[in-house]
């Protein structure tokens, strides 16, 4: 098995695979800032389901963990931002 590197902006650990790839979930947790980007994550491909044409899954079992390429990485994080941005006009209106 091929080990993984990791990266620490800002002490967040974020890992890619042998190939290159980026632990989707790592970035998600250290460019929100959030302990829970499995929930964020699941919100966003509810939300925006053309998310599921941007990522792979690590292991090819179907287990391991949601990955994606540079390019990838860019529309995730668009459509990541744009979710922000929504979830925060919302709590706008709201108050």
């Amino acid at each position: 098995m091929h080990q993984s590197l990791k990266l620490f902006p800002d002490d967040e650990p974020i890992r890619f695979t042998p190939e290159g790839r980026l632990f989707i979930l790592d970035a998600i947790a250290a460019v929100v800032q959030t302990d829970t980007p499995e929930s964020l994550w699941r919100e966003i491909k509810t939300r925006k389901p053309e998310i599921n044409q941007h990522y792979y899954i690590s292991d090819k079992d179907g287990d391991g963990e949601p990955v994606c390429d540079s390019h990838g990485w860019e529309a995730i994080q668009d459509m990541l931002f744009d979710y922000m941005i929504d979830e925060n006009l919302m709590a706008a209106k709201n108050h």
